[in-house]
């Protein structure tokens, strides 16, 4: 199945999909799926090594085992109008207790695919705790991760990090942006924050960029304190939001989601990606989203100093600055300026 340079195959056990820019593969043929391909079609590179971890997603409380039941269907889809038409690969894997919908979302001549995951129990019947199909091949200081919505092993030896978070509620936060540097070791074990983990070669002038999406990471449900982990040479993406309470028979629950592309190697480039993949999930529409407004908390007095002038100063002021809009920010809730006016029309009407 194809649409423009997108496409899906299904190969015996092997899953691919990708485009003409990079091509993901997976081995379904037992249990969950296990990462075999990671390939940056524009410069030939190839990312998977074999990994001693194999599972690419998994969770201690909803092992899946023995052979799926695989049905794969693939459309066009713009989600509902909000995003840029994308080509979506919907994997519906059914396990003896449980049953996944796994989409890719791709989008023509785009370096990143977009995963997502929708798990349910199919049956009351407690399954046995699956061990780690975990082999030693030499890599020490590998520490599994038990919740986890990617996974795969890395060729490279020498590569460079950027972990880069970003923050929100202004009220408490004033640096909305972190990144943290380094160099990855194959014994060394790093857990790391963050909402996009850029690896860059030191060889070769290519980078491989990992995206987990969610709220920021005050507010991640279910959070083990970390959203990346390199170890061993294997990279994971943890956390999938979900608690064992969310997962009930019949029921489907959807993780956080991920992404992964590939760059030229430069931090750069990862920014430029980042932006692009938000344009491309979220299509710019100038009548709703390209606003820009004052507030009238900026002065730390709250609703003390509200009144019908002041906010009239404040709208005039907006527009000679060419701001869309005016937000009284204090002045909503009880016995503030908003309430004492809604009051006063009250007892004039």
């Amino acid at each position: 199945m194809t649409c423009q340079d997108c496409f899906v195959t299904l190969n015996g056990p092997r899953l691919c999909v990708g485009n003409r820019t990079i091509e993901r593969a997976w081995d379904i043929s037992e249990g969950a799926p296990c990462c075999v391909q990671l390939h940056d079609r524009k410069r030939n590179l190839q990312w998977i090594a074999p990994a001693p971890l194999q599972d690419a997603f998994r969770r201690d409380d909803l092992p899946l085992r023995g052979r799926p039941t695989i049905r794969v269907t693939a459309v066009t889809d713009d989600f509902h109008g909000t995003s840029e038409p994308y080509f979506s690969v919907r994997v519906s894997l059914i396990f003896q207790t449980a049953q996944m919908l796994w989409e890719h979302r791709l989008w023509p001549g785009f370096p990143v695919i977009f995963s997502q995951l929708s798990w349910r129990k199919t049956s009351r019947r407690a399954p046995k705790a699956e061990p780690e199909n975990f082999h030693d091949d030499g890599c020490r200081h590998l520490y599994p991760v038990d919740d986890r919505i990617d996974f795969f092993g890395l060729r490279p030896f020498h590569i460079r990090y950027r972990s880069v978070s970003f923050t929100d509620q202004t009220d408490h936060h004033n640096n909305l942006v972190s990144a943290s540097d380094g160099l990855i070791y194959p014994k060394e074990h790093l857990r790391l924050k963050g909402n996009l983990l850029h690896l860059s070669s030191l060889t070769a002038s290519a980078g491989l960029v990992a995206f987990k999406f969610g709220p920021s990471l005050n507010a991640h449900l279910n959070y083990a304190g970390f959203d990346f982990s390199v170890s061993g040479q294997t990279l994971a993406i943890a956390g999938s939001g979900i608690t064992p309470k969310d997962l009930s028979i019949g029921r489907w629950t959807v993780s956080y989601a991920s992404a992964v592309g590939v760059t030229d190697g430069a931090n750069s480039s990862a920014e430029r990606l980042c932006h692009a993949l938000m344009r491309k999930r979220w299509k710019p529409a100038p009548e709703r989203d390209f606003s820009v407004l004052s507030n009238t908390w900026g002065d730390r007095m709250g609703a003390s100093r509200l009144s019908q002038r002041m906010v009239s100063r404040e709208i005039m002021t907006a527009a000679k600055l060419g701001l869309s809009h005016c937000q009284i920010d204090a002045g909503w809730h009880k016995g503030s300026f908003a309430a004492l006016f809604v009051e006063s029309c009250r007892h004039k009407g």
